[in-house]
């Protein structure tokens, strides 16, 4: 039983890890809209989703602006980056 316990675990670490990327400061990240995710989503709700998380990104940059608060403009410009990155997956 601790054997097949082991396997599992590592199956289990292995299948994780495909949800972690490296993002544009070099830091590991959840990579919550990659191929793993956007695969468990027919098309119609990609597109639904990505569309929300777009709307969701410009809105935030806009107070962030308007606040002229850098360093949520940095976020927002940074996980827009990301977004569109990812968004041929999300076709």
């Amino acid at each position: 039983m601790p054997h097949t316990l082991g396997r599992l675990a590592n199956s289990m670490a292995v299948e994780c890890k495909r949800f972690i990327t490296v993002d544009t400061d070099g830091k590991p990240m959840l990579d919550f809209l990659g191929e793993n995710i956007s695969r468990r989503y027919n098309a119609e709700d990609r597109q639904n989703l990505i569309g929300g998380i777009n709307d969701c990104i410009a809105e935030q940059h806009q107070m962030a602006q308007a606040e002229n608060d850098s360093k949520l403009l940095s976020r927002y410009e940074r996980l827009a980056a990301y977004v569109e990155s990812r968004s041929a997956l999300w076709k």
